[in-house]
């Protein structure tokens, strides 16, 4: 036997279209953090492809271990040293331990 929602109640997720203004509101904010979060990701995931990208660049072999550590890195100001060191570090390692 099929259950019916009541005429005056909505599906729990029918809280996406609902016409109060405060539940809208809440949705709005929802939306806005999970872009800015996802801007903030994208940003950081952009700066660990320009670190290994200026190390390519500059004629540096990173092995697949260093690779992996760069791109997984999530550390804005790990990011923005190793971006600095990149541009005058001769090895990987001097990067990396730095």
């Amino acid at each position: 036997m099929a259950t019916q929602t009541p005429s005056n109640q909505h599906p729990p997720y029918d809280y996406l279209n609902s016409p109060r203004p405060i539940i809208q509101l809440a949705v709005k904010i929802g939306r806005d953090e999970g872009r800015e979060e996802g801007r903030q990701e994208g940003e950081i995931e952009a700066r660990a492809m320009v670190v290994v990208e200026l190390l390519e660049h500059r004629g540096l072999t990173l092995d697949p271990d260093s690779r992996a550590q760069i791109l997984a890195c999530r550390e804005p100001e790990t990011l923005a040293r190793w971006l600095s060191a990149a541009l005058q570090v001769t090895d990987v390692a001097q990067l990396l331990d730095g």
